[in-house]
């Protein structure tokens, strides 16, 4: 699981590299349709197993592409690739903005509590692969618990945030690893400030 990897552009290499659960700063492209593959650390971009052809890049937006799923050919859970639009133009101010992207193969439907307090429900039946709920919270920590369907109210799993400050936009990653173990990964990267008229 801590292969890396290298990132190729319409067939070049873009001489980035990572491994699991690791992630990269932005980079800068001018706006426009690109191709991406994704491939083991030194393989080149032939027969890569991860690939993004046609990706469109409107002018102005971040956007964070990433991979679900697994190789094993017994899983029915295949390797592939997400590309997700991180639109930060609108974070009250107080909050932080968080997309939940659920990723773990080996977990089925799961519904979110926030559970430091009274347990309050923030998504309700989130299912593998799903990653379309964005949603604003006021900044600080939180107590995510992850209730495994059937949902009873007491959620199996229960992660602490850290603190998350205020104006930042933040991609949460659940996951497991080839043994299993289920964990989150809180990739979050600070706005550009906004002037607003007096």
């Amino acid at each position: 699981m801590n292969t890396e990897v290298d990132i190729f552009v319409a067939g070049a290499a873009s001489g980035i590299s990572f491994s699991f659960k690791q992630t990269t700063a932005f980079v800068d492209l001018p706006a426009g349709t690109y191709d991406f593959d994704v491939n083991v650390f030194g393989a080149g971009p032939d027969g890569a197993p991860i690939s993004i052809p046609g990706a469109e890049l409107p002018a102005g937006a971040k956007v964070t592409a990433t991979a679900i799923g697994t190789l094993d050919a017994n899983d029915d859970k295949d390797l592939e690739a997400i590309v997700l639009v991180d639109d930060d133009s609108d974070i009250e101010e107080g909050n932080f903005k968080l997309r939940v992207i659920h990723a773990a193969p080996g977990v089925p439907s799961v519904k979110i509590w926030e559970v430091s307090g009274a347990p309050a429900s923030i998504i309700e039946n989130y299912d593998y692969g799903a990653y379309d709920v964005v949603t604003q919270l006021p900044a600080g920590t939180y107590n995510l618990g992850f209730d495994l369907a059937p949902a009873d109210g007491n959620p199996e799993l229960v992660f602490n945030t850290g603190e998350i400050p205020a104006g930042v936009y933040v991609n949460l990653y659940a996951t497991n690893d080839s043994d299993g173990n289920v964990f989150v990964n809180l990739i979050h990267f600070f706005t550009t400030p906004r002037r607003h008229k007096q």
